[in-house]
């Protein structure tokens, strides 16, 4: 399915509402009078039935052609050393889109039954107590994904709920009547290990785990934003490495997340389109298990399910772990909810709250957090063995980018959890994404289109690598500030699963592992990212003699000195003797003109155009000829800036030698030089 297809048919339940709505408050009566048998005449009927399909129709007609555009860009330096954006996360075009939604209200009764630790179902005494239930029966029936077929699931026959009894699947539905009346219907879940018969073998230093918490369309700018408990965990208390440089290989998450699991690029002669399920792609989790492994792989949103979605699925179940038939189970089991859940969601996304009961919530519990639950059983019922784990979170920041921080707190906890539990001992964990965010108006913000193409990656490698492999954690350091692509996961996976650790690869292929020395002077085409998606900036050389360059080279000077003052009269004032070089930077992904599809605000709206200006100027200075090389930054508003400290290129020897800060030492031509006592 061509990766810039619009699915609109998941707007349709929250058009439909809408539609409803107004048409019963203008045509109400004459509704009521069709409805009830009124006498009404025929063509009055026949046109009043008129008015309300025209209506659903033109309103779903003009919810398509009103949408923003979606601009197209392209990167023209591809081949060109990548010079990384610098970005605001608070930039004021974005934050005009940014809100915080209220926290989810879910309901607050308490389950009936619940699964402990050992895998065994039983009745949560006291809930019953506190409910008054005094006739209460309770009956369950297990989860069967059938074989070759993942869309739909089966039920075992029903048994009654008498004593603590053991579930030998990931799912089962649990229904409760009192005095004969429905009061519970919930798919309880756990990770259960009694139908895993192969061996899993123990992780250790010399064999990792893999850990992967995917949440989908979040940039790394966004995570900065919305997640920020999250990130200050992550980055403070585990030490997270943050991969500033790294950009989208697709548009949307198959692609991306084919990049990362097979290390191929997909619709390509590589790895061809199917028509049919996924089984023999060579996904990852299959040579991780094969080398005894337990695998997990878990999506919520079953709608927009990657593999799914206007696709096949799987024939057999991909990992040892797979929580599809969950989500289907809870659609076959209660598909009005579901369906209701999907329409109001999108109020609830425009503020409008109509439900006592959050849309993101099934029962009691968020539906992230039983993502999060399934995780951890996972986690905890193999620990100390090797497992390879990937959760997929949409329901939060796919469609509705402001719900992404009602996750904020839970995620942390979740990494605490996993911190103080022990096993990230011996585990990788990746916090990632696959792109940016999606939305239209957002993407057409000058640093929106550039967010969209840079997600999020945080890496926390386990403790032992540091100590036993300290060259490979500061490859892993410098490749933070390098263009990285999806491509560079799966390499660094395959050095994982391997234990090619310290990596002996030396490659300059598509996909390097993070483990290894990213090329300073790597490209877009090198790392495989096309060029609609490559984010790198690029120079383009100036004349030095310009009028412009003459004011930028006496900022960068007058910063020197400045920077000197604190030393007083041990240092000379500094002035331009030669500018040498001036190279305009600029982002190379320009507008080409099209959008993805019609929209009728193409003719009155543009894409916003660069926010600011980047130079490039070396210099030299007298006196002691040295020399510095600045970026220098010009906003709209044609306020300048330097970005970072300016750099020395030439040595500089003693002439700093009456003053001893390691910074300033790089500037200063001391005074006694120029008047040397005799």
């Amino acid at each position: 399915m061509p990766s810039n297809q619009r699915y609109l048919f998941m707007d349709i339940p929250f058009i439909i509402i809408q539609s409803v709505a107004i048409f019963f408050h203008f045509f109400g009566a004459e509704m009521k009078s069709l409805i009830c048998g009124l006498t009404r005449p025929k063509r009055r009927r026949g046109r009043t039935l008129f008015y309300v399909l025209s209506g659903v129709c033109g309103i779903y007609f003009l919810s398509i052609i009103t949408v923003d555009p979606r601009y197209t860009f392209t990167n023209t330096n591809t081949h060109s050393a990548c010079i990384l954006p610098d970005l605001n996360p608070w930039d004021k075009s974005i934050l005009q889109f940014d809100w915080h939604p209220e926290p989810i209200a879910c309901d607050p009764t308490p389950s009936l039954v619940f699964i402990d630790s050992m895998g065994k179902l039983q009745f949560n005494k006291s809930a019953i107590t506190e409910q008054h239930l005094d006739k209460l029966s309770c009956k369950y029936s297990e989860i069967i994904r059938p074989d070759r077929e993942d869309d739909y699931i089966s039920l075992s026959t029903e048994n009654e709920l008498t004593r603590p009894v053991t579930i030998k699947s990931d799912f089962v539905r649990v229904k409760c009547t009192d005095n004969n009346k429905l009061i519970f219907d919930k798919i309880l879940l756990q990770a259960s290990i009694i139908n895993n018969r192969r061996e899993i073998l123990p992780e250790s230093e010399d064999q990792y785990s893999v850990f992967m918490f995917g949440v989908d369309a979040v940039s790394r700018l966004a995570g900065i934003r919305k997640l920020p408990l999250t990130y200050k965990y992550l980055k403070e208390e585990l030490q997270a490495l943050e991969f500033k440089g790294h950009m989208k290989t697709g548009d949307n998450t198959f692609p991306n997340l084919i990049s990362i699991l097979t290390g191929k690029k997909p619709f390509s002669s590589e790895l061809p389109p199917v028509t049919g399920p996924f089984d023999n792609y060579p996904f990852l989790w299959n040579n991780f298990s094969q080398i005894s492994y337990a695998t997990y792989f878990s999506e919520d949103s079953p709608e927009m399910h990657t593999f799914n979605l206007g696709k096949k699925g799987f024939k057999n179940q991909p990992t040892d772990h797979y929580m599809r038939p969950f989500w289907r189970a809870i659609k076959k089991t209660d598909l009005v909810s579901t369906l209701l859940d999907d329409a109001f969601i999108g109020l609830e996304a425009n503020k409008i709250n109509v439900r006592k009961k959050s849309s993101l919530c099934y029962g009691n519990t968020p539906k992230y957090m039983l993502t999060v639950q399934f995780y951890k059983d996972f986690l905890q019922k193999y620990t100390k063995k090797r497992r390879f784990a990937l959760s997929w979170l949409n329901s939060l920041s796919h469609n509705y980018v402001n719900f992404l921080e009602l996750g904020d707190n839970d995620f942390k906890d979740f990494m605490k959890w996993m911190h103080n539990e022990g096993h990230l001992e011996n585990a990788f964990l990746l916090f990632m994404s696959d792109h940016g965010s999606r939305i239209d108006a957002i993407r057409n913000t000058y640093v929106g289109r550039i967010e969209e193409r840079m997600p999020l990656l945080l890496m926390v490698p386990p403790n032992s690598l540091k100590r036993k492999f300290p060259k490979t954690y500061e490859n892993l350091k410098e490749n933070t500030q390098k263009l990285t692509s999806h491509y560079d996961i799966y390499k660094t996976l395959v050095d994982i699963m391997k234990n090619n650790i310290p990596s002996n690869e030396v490659s300059i292929s598509r996909g390097i592992s993070l483990l290894t020395k990213i090329p300073n002077d790597r490209s877009c085409s090198n790392a495989g990212v096309p060029e609609e998606y490559c984010s790198c900036y690029s120079p383009q050389p100036i004349p030095v003699y310009t009028p412009k360059v003459k004011i930028l080279s006496k900022f960068v000077v007058d910063q020197i000195n400045l920077l000197l003052q604190p030393e007083g009269d041990k240092c000379a004032i500094l002035s331009i003797k030669e500018v040498k070089d001036a190279q305009e930077i600029s982002l190379g992904l320009k507008h080409t003109g099209d959008v993805e599809f019609f929209s009728i605000w193409k003719y009155f709206k543009e894409p916003e155009k660069e926010k600011e200006l980047r130079y490039l100027i070396l210099i030299q200075t007298t006196p002691g000829d040295g020399l510095f090389e600045a970026t220098v930054k010009v906003d709209s508003e044609g306020n300048i800036s330097l970005f970072g400290v300016p750099s020395r290129t030439n040595k500089y020897g003693d002439q700093s030698a009456c003053i001893s800060d390691h910074i300033r030492r790089n500037f200063c031509y001391c005074n006694n030089l120029l008047n040397p006592q005799v």
